[in-house]
């Protein structure tokens, strides 16, 4: 069984909703009070153009134009900047030259956004220069549709032979209007040699730091809750508190008595020094003896001074259990940044040195590039890089400047040499541990023809364009692609500069191609 995505069945779905239903083609008149006509795909009388301006397309479908006779003009106009139907001004039809005065036929915007349909009625049998003039309050575009004959009467006219139109592709301008479309013209563009290499987003060496339980104890909140994953922290922020877990059987009687004895043992150490230093003074001991003495007092007063600790930090933990902080140490984070991980809740018992909270500063991030060794010898000409990442139209870019390292040593499992750049992240939309294909810069730049990315489709593993050769009728084109530089791709073969290709709405043109319902002719406008 064939699945659709969604995409490509909500498409299919409305290719043939448009021509089941020709857009008002055939039950019922295009506009009050206009009689119907027929839109003329293919058809010998019909006469199709279309102009592009700077910022206008006109897609034009008129009649032979005959003396005292009515010649509607069905005018598609699409502005540019955003390939949607002009939905406001007017339209003017104006008819030039041949030694007759000018004449004018003007339309407003019909009941279809983007769809004008001036009649022309001329009055002279001459050769008249057409224009086709759309003024909206944004302004004026000129299309000037060249010289056409206007005949005494229609037995002049000769119908032509129908064009069957080959491998022409038809998707009507009221389906493109109606979907995420655009074109672009093939240009001229330097490009930047490169190659690829798979990547991924680390943090730096100095950016990332992980806090470890300083000894085996239970973590503990300050006031708020731990920090989630997510949150920025500065350095020296308080993360969270710990307090560490007393030596087995320990309660206050024993730590007491313990204390005491120490302080006993102290006391008898201090008088026996005393003793034998006066006895040192009168000869009676060797100096040794003195020298002993005073060691086993300093000995008794740090087991004084360790026994004095546990009693009072037992009690002071006591307290904390009771909603106060003595006895917790503090845990701090000693890097700015985000927290990535979280390993412990609170309350939770965590052993000596295990990881507590991952903190990383992404502001800088390091771009990993693994290089295939077989291209290891392109390293050392490498002066950038640039990816793309899903989702972004604009692609990232790092210059020579930016390199940290070219790799050593071949990686023995991957066969790969890292080459790491240096990539600033001051919005935060670079995430760690985030993979993307990585192209690194090598060469002089060069000038060749050029299209966007996006116009490129692969069918069945062969890169096709799909070229606008009139408002509604488009070719697939087979192209070789050559230098990959961010958005723009070089075409070696297949196209010219100054051809039009899609750029957006290609998908949609290539299930045109391939459906197998003839396009509806003949839109009554």
């Amino acid at each position: 069984m064939i699945r659709l995505n969604p995409l490509a069945l909500s498409l299919l779905v409305a290719l043939a909703a448009c021509r089941a239903e020709p857009h008002e083609h055939g039950n019922k008149p295009a506009h009050e009070g206009e009689q119907e006509r027929p839109h003329g795909h293919g058809e010998g009388d019909a006469i199709a153009v279309t102009i592009w301006t700077e910022k206008t397309e006109l897609f034009v479908e008129f009649p032979p134009l005959v003396v005292g006779e009515d010649s509607p003009f069905a005018a598609h106009l699409t502005m540019l900047d955003d390939f949607s139907p002009a939905a406001s001004g007017h339209v003017e039809v104006v008819l030039t030259g041949g030694g007759a005065v000018d004449e004018r036929f003007a339309a407003d915007p019909s009941a279809i956004a983007g769809i004008f349909r001036p009649v022309a009625r001329p009055t002279q049998a001459v050769e008249r220069n057409v224009t086709v003039v759309l003024q909206t309050d944004a302004g004026q575009w000129a299309h000037e549709l060249g010289r056409f004959r206007v005949h005494a009467s229609a037995d002049e006219i000769t119908s032509a032979d129908e064009d069957e139109g080959g491998g022409e592709i038809v998707l009507l301008k009221e389906q493109q209007w109606k979907m995420p479309f655009s074109t672009a013209i093939v240009g001229s563009d330097t490009l930047r040699p490169s190659f690829p290499a798979f990547a991924h987003l680390t943090a730096r060496a100095d950016g990332e730091v992980t806090v470890s339980a300083p000894a085996t104890g239970r973590l503990v909140a300050d006031r708020e809750p731990l920090p989630v994953v997510g949150v920025e922290v500065a350095s020296g922020d308080l993360l969270a508190r710990f307090v560490p877990r007393l030596e087995a059987g320990a309660d206050v009687p024993t730590l007491d008595l313990a204390t005491t004895a120490a302080r006993l043992d102290l006391e008898h150490a201090t008088r026996e020094r005393e003793r034998l230093e006066g006895l040192l003074a009168d000869g009676a001991v060797p100096e040794r003896r003195v020298v002993e003495a005073r060691h086993a007092e300093a000995t008794a007063k740090a087991a004084l001074d360790a026994a004095s600790r546990r009693s009072g930090q037992f009690r002071r933990v006591q307290r904390t259990g009771k909603g106060g902080k003595g006895g917790s140490v503090e845990i701090r984070t000693p890097l700015s940044g985000t927290v990535l991980e979280v390993n412990a809740v609170a309350g939770a018992l965590v052993e000596d040195g295990a990881p507590l909270f991952r903190v990383v500063d992404a502001t800088t991030l390091w771009l990993s590039a693994q290089v295939p060794e077989i291209d290891q010898a392109r390293i050392p000409g490498v002066s950038g890089a640039w990816f793309s990442l899903p989702g972004v139209t604009d692609p990232v870019e790092v210059g020579a400047d930016a390199v940290v390292t070219r790799g050593g040593a071949v990686d023995p499992r991957a066969r790969t040499v890292n080459v790491v750049f240096a990539v600033e992240n001051p919005h935060g939309r670079l995430r760690v541990g985030a993979r993307v294909q990585a192209h690194l810069l090598e060469g002089q730049p060069v000038r060749v023809p050029t299209v966007p990315a996006s116009a490129v489709l692969f069918d069945v593993g062969t890169p096709v364009v799909f070229v606008q050769t009139g408002g509604e009728s488009f070719e697939r084109r087979r192209v070789q692609t050559g230098i990959r530089d961010g958005d723009r791709i070089e075409i070696t073969e297949g196209l010219k500069v100054g051809d039009r290709v899609v750029v957006r709405g290609a998908y949609a043109v290539k299930l045109a191609s391939a459906s197998t319902s003839p396009p509806a002719h003949g839109h009554s406008h």
